[in-house]
């Protein structure tokens, strides 16, 4: 066995001389546990949140989503003819979305009008997502609409009254009258069939069959955007790339990172900023490291005089309190990491955290969390470098004070 690590398992075993040291290297031991701990866990907490967002933007955005260059409505014949050739799509859906003015009853509100074909449920997990009724948005050519948790809540929607939806839209050409406002916009009337739920930011819309709005908002065969699904075993990369050298410049092909490419680093920036501020922490509970040492050296050093004399070397000394701060250190992450993993597992296994206090409607009912081994990873190396460091400094610095020059 190396003999500075042997002699320096012993003096993290035995008790010091001086009970503040046992006192101070155990409150090492909570500082770096408490912080390993946090990390795992606030981490693992992170990586369920963006699983749940990731999940729900699946449910209403296809694999790849084509759009204008100028966010503009365009004919689809400028983008069916380019993408039929390709082998690898699946499906293809055409969308139109319209801001509206939507009265129900007494209540009115603006909401954004999604009008989608047929195939809009085949690329999408959107008739995963109800809450109340069904996704059915045509039945022998009578139009339904589908419409978002909000569109419900601000309106008070009854599905099974018999109020239709009263959407109004404006006119492409129409002259505003003063004494006759409504005359620039174009009613139509639709009948809700069916409530979903998935995001806050995309509750929102009340989504109609394609037909239905270009007709209302005079946009024959327009769309404002293409939405695709992939055969399985497809390169989504290579197939993105490959659709934007064929639609050229006037077209931006995007993935589903990139339709929510905000959220998704607000995210990331998130969990980033998180994590060094718990480093921060721990990097200032390692100062009792420093001390401990500091304390320890200084109780040893008539023992530090002795081993010298019978022919131990400086550095193998100094490599003694190095271990013994690394020891200090790897008590503390471990058992943090291994704490933390195991209150990471009881919630993703029995949500005993909950959100809110059960009177709010959520999505989730529990905090959602996913651990993560390269979590891990990053959270071992880097209490272990920082405590490799705190062990490093009183060493370096007492022994050139008090033992160096004796």
């Amino acid at each position: 066995m190396n003999f500075p690590f042997f002699i320096a398992r012993r003096y993290f075993f035995s008790k010091k001389n001086t009970n503040v040291i046992n006192i101070i290297s155990f409150i090492s031991i909570i500082g770096v546990a408490v912080g390993s701990f946090a990390l795992i866990v606030i981490l693992s907490v992170f990586n369920g949140m963006e699983n749940i967002a990731i999940s729900s933007f699946n449910s209403f955005d296809p694999e790849i989503k084509i759009v204008h260059t100028g966010n503009t409505n365009f004919n689809k014949l400028l983008v069916s003819d380019k993408i039929s050739e390709f082998n690898e799509i699946e499906s293809t859906s055409y969308t139109l979305t319209e801001n509206a003015l939507v009265k129900y009853q007494n209540k009115q509100h603006p909401f954004k009008i999604k009008g989608v074909d047929s195939n809009f449920e085949k690329i999408t997990g959107i008739d995963t997502m109800i809450i109340r009724g069904v996704f059915n948005i045509s039945e022998q050519d009578v139009p339904y609409a589908i419409i978002g948790y909000s569109v419900e809540y601000h309106l008070s929607v009854g599905l099974y009254l018999m109020y239709p939806l009263n959407i109004y839209l404006p006119k492409r050409n129409g002259k505003v009258s003063v004494i006759n406002p409504e005359s620039a916009f174009k009613k139509a009337n639709i009948f809700p069939a069916g409530v979903y739920g998935i995001d806050k930011s995309i509750d929102d819309f009340i989504i109609v069959p394609l037909k239905f709005l270009q007709r209302n908002a005079d946009l024959q065969n327009q769309c404002d955007a293409v939405d695709l699904k992939l055969k399985p075993e497809t390169n989504l990369n290579i197939t993105k790339a490959k659709l934007q050298a064929v639609l050229g410049n006037n077209f931006i092909v995007k993935d589903r990172f990139q339709q929510h490419e905000f959220i998704y680093k607000v995210l990331k920036s998130e969990k980033s900023i998180v994590f060094l501020i718990l480093i921060f922490i721990i990097l200032i509970a390692s100062f009792n490291i420093i001390g401990s040492i500091a304390m320890l050296i200084l109780d040893k050093e008539h023992d530090i005089f002795i081993l010298k004399s019978i022919g131990i070397l400086t550095k193998n000394a100094k490599q003694i309190y190095i271990f013994e701060g690394w020891l200090i250190s790897q008590t503390g992450v471990i058992a943090g990491v291994i704490l933390g993993v195991f209150v990471v597992w009881l919630q993703a296994k029995y949500g005993f955290i909950t959100i809110g206090d059960g009177s709010e409607k959520f999505m989730i009912n529990a905090y959602p969390v996913q651990f993560k081994i390269l979590d891990l990873v990053y959270v071992y190396f880097t209490v272990s470098i920082i405590g490799l460091l705190a062990s490093y400094l009183p060493v370096l610095y007492v022994f050139k004070k008090r033992i160096d020059n004796k």
